[in-house]
């Protein structure tokens, strides 16, 4: 299933919170993490931190998008 997180976003209808390593453990499907892939979107010291996690952490694959 998709999950869908977003941090500021005031009009998004959806789940809004701080996007950090242990939130990815509580969304990610335990057993599931070698079939999961994860986009992030964000600023480069948000992406690189949380890409590390996700990769050696969480053994998912990442794509991200880095701005600013």
């Amino acid at each position: 299933p998709w999950q869908f997180i977003c941090t500021r976003d005031e009009a998004w209808p959806g789940r809004r919170e701080r996007v950090d390593a242990g939130l990815l453990r509580q969304v990610i499907a335990p057993g599931s993490e070698p079939r999961t892939t994860v986009m992030l979107c964000g600023p480069p010291a948000m992406i690189d931190t949380l890409s590390q996690a996700c990769e050696k952490t969480l053994h998912t694959q990442v794509l991200y998008e880095k701005w600013w």
